[in-house]
């Protein structure tokens, strides 16, 4: 399947990654956000939905493909997390990060893509983002009806405050430099859970 053209841009954009069921049913979603900072991709909000017919247009480069009614229905029986992001030239960029839409096609000319390392086949590939500008736009009202702050700060909220961490600090908190093997840690599974913990002590 061809992969949509997009121009590359030097200014900041953002765009919505679509993780599905199956990659959080093994939390495999809680590596892919920590591959996204380590990116350098700025994380603005997450949500979970769950997927209606009338949103099945975003999809529109497979609906003429024999597995389209297959990934439909998987796609739309079970909760998938939003997540998102901004970065410069966020589009393109985000596009080459997910890879082809075929796993195994993405393992051949895409190694380090997120669908050749988490996807299955073309029904269970995992991800999919936002294709354009405009696509990003009305994923973003849909995966996000509340209003969204777009800057260059993480919006996350605890409790009854709402805090704005840059990465520099999120990354610190999941990777602190005095602890040896930080993934070891949970400290991931507590930012997803709860946002950021009062100052994010380490």
């Amino acid at each position: 399947m061809a992969a949509p053209r997009v121009e590359s841009v030097q200014v900041k954009q953002t765009s919505v990654l679509l993780i599905f069921p199956d990659l959080l049913d093994n939390d495999s979603h809680l590596a892919i956000i920590t591959l996204l900072l380590q990116g350098q991709h700025q994380i603005l909000k997450q949500n979970t939905l769950t997927l209606q017919q009338k949103d099945l247009v975003w999809f529109e480069q497979a609906k003429d493909r024999p597995f389209f009614n297959d990934f439909s229905q998987f796609i739309t029986s079970r909760p998938i997390l939003a997540v998102l992001v901004e970065k410069i030239d966020c589009i393109l960029q985000l596009l080459n990060f997910v890879g082809p839409w075929d796993p195994v096609e993405a393992k051949k000319t895409a190694a380090n893509s997120l669908r050749a390392k988490y996807g299955v086949d073309v029904v269970h590939c995992g991800t999919f983002c936002s294709t354009s500008v405009e696509q990003a736009s009305l994923m973003r009202s849909r995966c996000f009806p509340s209003p969204v702050q777009v800057g260059t700060k993480v919006l996350s909220t605890s409790g009854n405050q709402s805090h704005m961490l840059d990465v520099t600090t999120v990354m610190r908190f999941v990777f602190p430099p005095h602890q040896e093997h930080a993934d070891s840690a949970g400290r991931l599974d507590i930012l997803a859970l709860y946002g950021p913990t009062h100052e994010l002590h380490s």
